[in-house]
């Protein structure tokens, strides 16, 4: 429905006469109080007089064309209305009371044709048949509807035939825009359904009409003449009015405050999304629920509103605000209504349409008190309402928003506030009317409210939601939030409006406490890590613990390996409290020295060998390591001395024969639960990484939910195949040595290797397998995978989104139950998880529930709780916590933040966006800052600009990401340098400082970055960029030679979304990077049935040296792997060389 003037006073009774004047009155007071003369007030100048048709259409009449001739079948645009009658009626009475009125009233004999131009014009016919139906549902054939009509009867049969005649379309060419239908149900029970076209009537003509009505209906009842007159105006005299006025510049001075208010264009409201039938509904189709706000509530409000200075309209309005304001978490909110200017009194008797839409945007940014946003609602109504009368077509002409132009896409939410349909005082004799609520299953917005002034004081909100958003349970949810809010309101204005509650108690109770029951003591932890392995040593000693190649270590073999270098460590001073580095290939080596390093009740940190010369170094400085374990190779003795001093330095080569002699039995040595066992460092926004020092407890309570939770036994076998950097590689390692499983390392370098990985899997029989989405999708595309995916029995899927498509493909060709977890690694590795059964049919992915001892907070901006739907930051607590961060005590302490529903406890602040589901599962949405996932890896895009910035010519740096199609997700680095730094020289000095993946393949150079007016950074600028392609190399122009090369450029072309290939360029000057690699070796195989190892493809980067490979190694699919085992181990260092010496580097400059 459409709105009646906002501005006016709160009380709904009296003569309709009597209202307008004092609403006119009010109005005329608060523009005078802000300066606004004739153009925002009365209209100066007669309505002239026009003879017959056709007419131009008024503003508001063309609205309601042009959106109907877009969907011609949408009953978007009938409003319905509905009434009980109670009492003696004659319906033949009443149908010849609403034929008068149609008689009289023009409007509701125009029909809407086009003219020669093909523009629309009406066209008032000099009669039209009134459509008027009947329904008696004491006829079977209509269900049992009798005795609907009470509150408590059954409405359900009622219901349906109102929305099914609402839903009707109109002709506009030809139909009468008012249609009626009459249902009977008991004798002296009836309920009248209106339909009427919006084109035709507003929520001012629905006086006029029943007005008209009730009058013919007495008169006729008491056998005197019809008493009714016509209008002294007819509408089409005011639509030409109307049109002259909007072309003639009448409203430049408004149209300049609409353009300076909607500039930038706002952007729509966000909304809560966690229907189970978000995006299944088509456009259009809608779900309405009402609630009736207590008596005590809706007197607050009224009170509130009176003592504020403003209107009802503006007091619900900030109360909806204030929750779309919470739900969003943005300070801009922008809400559409509707005002009805009658502007001269002769329109007043007239029934027509004329309304116009209009835009309010009010500002809730620095959590203003309830009062204070309540005065700057007022503000922004009555600037706004003192230029309603601005067509919003031309407002929007003028605002150019970047959305499509029309009603959904200009707002998504509607807001409206109103009294009674029926005017309190119109009397049908005998009869006793309410209003009826008639809803056709339509909707224009994402999201309507509608606020209703009943006569006694109370206020009845409705809600209306686009299917695809919302359902009726979604809805429910949503005008409780807003009667709890309405009720914080009134006890207590002065409130902050990020203070005030939005839940319910139950909902609350729900949302804090009955999704984080996850309390399980069984899991509680009673010894340590390393204890939780000596169990499995005493249990299972002759089982085999670990495969390394050709080599395979049994428990009793493992443990006393780790016992030796334990010892060793010890007599270096090593003891609890320490921290130990661990700078090892993956190999048994490796794991045995994080055992070891445990043994001595010490905590290991893991460096990974693939990191720059520059970046171990800073690590290792900042760690305070008490020892490094590692090879004179990797590490020499003097190079740890110049990091850290203190460190001792175990040589696993050299020191062989010394750890070799020390004594094999257990080393006793007493770790606390609370001591740290090891720290995994992540990017960091300072530019420094961040160590996480994850304590025993944190990874004993994982380690045992896990294994009964994937029901592992002696038979199962865990690949190891992630870099130690990330933190599920301890996952991977420790999981099946503290459950009595076998572990089998991947080869180093092989980690990014299909073909590899396949064969690993299917040979040794692994059972447990943790991939990042983007592997698994490269494995399932596999032809000759099925071996490998058929022996699995668990696939973790963590890091990246796993998608419904992916899970399905893997179902169509594994049986292996599938896990989908998240957690940072602040909370020891994750922290939910969600399992899916090989029988589940899954239509979206979820992140699932916390895991035992594990509490999720989803908390908005102010820190509270949001209610399934909206998003909010993740706040992590319980045991899983890390301790902090090592030697980052300022850190620690901006993102471990006290626990406000759990006294001298805490939580860590991940800065992941998620909401809840219904049934409190929870989705996964994006970040609160800049930190971003490449390929599964955790990047803060801060400290490669930080990184960029240390370089002595570059004045400033920023970094962002952007889809590069087949690519995928690239890094792209803008600089302010001057010429002759070149984006060669900034990726050179950032590979020695970072790993490979945190260099953008991408760098820009330019004179300056641009600035906001701020003088921040303008990042959208940059982001909508258009970066120039580099000039392609002479070896662009040698084009692929022979059906070999041709095959390879083309599957290089369509992996990296260019034209061609020519058979010199570099695959990493191209945008490749490595798992693109993958994806060729994929296709090489498909295509022309070479498994080409990964390694290989690293090694010869252009089109005309992999066809020399495979030409002179015409065997590569049998004996490739063997061939390059050897040599792999090295393949780590060398990938880094290639991809931060080489990749497509552009120089832009700067043009006009």
């Amino acid at each position: 429905m459409t709105e009646e003037s906002p501005i006016k006073d709160g009380a709904e009774s009296g003569r309709p006469e009597d209202v307008a004047a004092a609403r006119q009155q009010r109005i005329r007071r608060l523009l005078a109080e802000r300066g606004f003369g004739p153009e925002g007030g009365a209209a100066t100048g007669g309505i002239p007089r026009l003879g017959p048709g056709p007419h131009p259409l008024s503003a508001a009449q063309r609205r309601m064309w042009f959106a109907q001739q877009r969907d011609p079948r949408s009953a978007a645009y009938n409003i319905c209305a509905g009434f009980v009658i109670g009492g003696e009626l004659d319906p033949e009475r009443l149908r010849r009371g609403f034929e008068a009125v149609v008689a009289r009233q023009d409007i509701l004999r125009t029909v809407y044709r086009t003219d020669a131009d093909s523009m629309p014009v009406q066209l008032v016919l000099p009669s039209v048949e009134l459509p008027w139906e009947t329904a008696d549902c004491r006829d079977a054939s209509y269900g049992d509807c009798r005795g609907v009509v009470p509150d408590d009867g059954d409405r359900d049969e009622v219901d349906r035939l109102a929305s099914a005649f609402g839903r009707r379309t109109f002709d506009l060419a030809a139909d009468c825009p008012l249609r009626l239908l009459l249902v009977r149900g008991d004798p002296d029970e009836h309920v009248l359904v209106l339909v009427v076209h919006h084109i035709a009537v507003d929520d001012l003509s629905w006086a006029p009409l029943f007005h008209e009505v009730a009058a013919h209906y007495r008169a006729e009842t008491e056998g005197l003449p019809d008493p009714g007159v016509a209008p002294k105006v007819r509408y089409a005299e005011f639509a030409r009015w109307d049109q002259e006025r909007a072309s003639s510049g009448h409203f430049a001075e408004s149209l300049e405050y609409w353009r300076r208010a909607l500039t930038p264009w706002p952007p729509p409201v966000g909304l809560p999304a966690e229907s189970e039938a978000a995006g299944s509904g088509p456009d259009g189709e809608g779900v309405r629920r009402r609630v009736l706000l207590s008596s005590r509530t809706g007197t607050g409000i009224a009170e509130l509103a009176k003592s504020s200075g403003a209107s009802l309209f503006m007091t619900t309005l900030a109360c909806v605000t204030a929750v779309l304001g919470r739900y969003s978490g943005a300070d801009d909110i922008t809400v559409g209504t509707v005002t009805v200017n009658r502007s001269r009194p002769e329109l007043e008797p007239l029934i027509g349409n004329f309304g116009n839409t209009v835009m309010l945007r009010t500002d809730v940014g620095d959590n203003p008190r309830f009062v204070d946003l309540l005065t700057g609602v007022r503000e922004v109504c009555v600037d706004a309402f003192g230029r309603q009368e601005v067509p919003f077509d031309q407002v929007v002409e003028a605002g150019r928003p970047p959305r499509r132009r029309d009603g959904a896409g200009l707002f998504n939410v509607m807001f409206t506030q109103r009294g009674q349909t029926l005017p309190c005082d119109v009397e049908f004799p005998g009869q006793r009317w309410r209003e009826y609520p008639v809803f056709n299953g339509s909707t224009r917005f994402d999201l309507a409210v509608e606020v209703v002034s009943g006569d006694d004081g109370r206020l009845t909100v409705t809600a209306t939601g686009a299917h695809r958003i919302f359902d009726a349970e979604g809805l429910d949810r949503l005008l409780g939030h807003v009667s709890t809010l309405m009720d914080a309101v009134v006890a207590d204005p002065t409130r902050r409006v990020g203070e005030l509650p939005l839940m319910p108690a139950a909902e609350y109770e729900r949302v804090v406490h009955e999704w984080n029951a996850t309390d399980r003591p069984e899991y509680l932890p009673r010894t340590t890590l390393s204890g939780l392995f000596d169990e499995q040593v005493r249990i299972r000693p002759d089982a085999c613990a670990l495969v390394d190649g050709e080599r395979r270590l049994d428990y009793r073999e493992l443990d006393g390996r780790a016992n030796q270098l334990a010892r060793r460590l010890i007599e270096d001073g090593v003891g609890p409290g320490d921290f130990v580095g661990v700078l090892l290939e993956r190999s048994a080596e490796l794991v045995v020295a994080m055992l070891a390093v445990l043994k001595a009740g010490a905590a290991f940190v893991p460096l990974d060998p693939a990191w720059p010369t520059l970046r171990k170094g800073e690590l290792i400085a900042a760690a305070g390591l008490a020892a490094c374990v590692t090879t004179g190779a990797m590490l020499s003795k003097s190079g740890l001395a110049a990091m850290s001093p203190d460190a001792a330095h175990v040589d696993l080569v050299a020191d062989a024969t010394g750890i070799a002699g020390l004594d094999r039995d257990p080393v006793r040595v007493d770790a606390a639960l609370d001591d740290v066992a090891y720290v995994i460092y992540t990017s960091g926004s300072t530019g420094v990484p961040k160590g996480a020092m994850i304590t025993h407890q944190g990874i004993v309570n994982r380690l045992p939910w896990q294994a009964d939770l994937l029901k592992l036994s002696p038979s199962d076998a865990f690949l190891h195949k992630a870099p130690v950097s990330f933190d599920i590689s301890i996952n991977e390692i420790f999981l099946p040595l503290t459950s009595g499983a076998r572990l089998v390392l991947a080869a180093p370098g092989g980690e990014g290797d299909v073909s590899y990985l396949l064969s690993v899997i299917a040979d040794h029989e692994v059972t447990f397998v943790y991939l990042v989405s983007s592997m698994l999708d490269l494995m399932v595309e596999r032809d000759d995978a099925e071996r490998a995916l058929r022996g699995l029995r668990h696939v973790w899927c963590g890091g990246e989104v796993l998608t419904a498509d992916l899970y399905g493909r893997v179902r169509q060709r594994s049986d292996a139950r599938m896990y989908h977890g998240y957690g940072p690694a602040e909370a020891t590795i994750g922290v939910t998880c969600r399992v899916y059964e090989s029988a589940d049919h899954v239509r979206d992915i979820t992140i699932g529930r916390p895991n035992p001892n594990t509490r999720i907070h989803l908390l908005d901006r102010h820190g509270n709780p949001v209610p399934a739907g909206v998003a909010g930051e993740i706040h992590i607590g319980g045991l899983p916590l890390a301790r902090g961060y090592l030697n980052d005590p300022d850190r620690t302490a901006e993102v471990f933040v006290p626990d406000p529903f759990r006294a001298d406890e805490r939580l860590y602040r991940t800065g992941d966006l998620a909401r809840y589901r219904r049934d409190g599962q929870i989705e996964f949405v994006g970040r609160t800052d800049n930190q971003v996932k490449i390929n599964g890896r955790r990047i803060e895009l801060e400290e490669i600009e930080s990184k960029l910035a240390a370089h002595p010519l570059v004045r400033q740096a920023a970094v962002l990401t952007r889809s590069e199609g087949p690519r995928g997700d690239q890094l792209l680095a803008f600089v302010a340098a001057p010429d002759d730094l070149t984006p060669d020289r900034l990726r050179a000095w950032l590979g020695e400082r970072l790993p490979a993946a945190l260099v953008p393949p991408t760098v820009v150079v330019l004179p300056e970055l641009p600035l906001l007016s701020s003088g921040k950074l303008d990042r959208k600028a940059l982001a909508a960029a258009r970066i120039p392609t580099a000039p392609r190399r002479t070896a662009a122009d040698a084009p692929p030679e022979g059906a070999l090369q041709r095959s390879i450029a083309g599957i290089w072309a369509r992996t990296l979304g260019v034209e061609q290939v020519g058979a010199e360029e570099n695959f990493f000057d191209l945008g490749g990077h490595s798992l693109l690699v993958v994806k060729v070796q994929n296709e090489i195989l498909r295509e022309l049935g070479h498994d080409i190892a990964v390694v290989a493809l690293f090694e010869n980067p252009t089109v005309a040296s992999v066809a020399r490979f495979l030409e002179a190694s015409p065997a590569a699919a049998d004996d490739e792997e063997a061939r390059q085992l050897e040599r792999v181990r090295e393949r780590a260092d060398r990938q880094r060389r290639v991809r931060a010496g080489r990749g497509r580097a552009n120089q832009a400059r700067e043009t006009t």
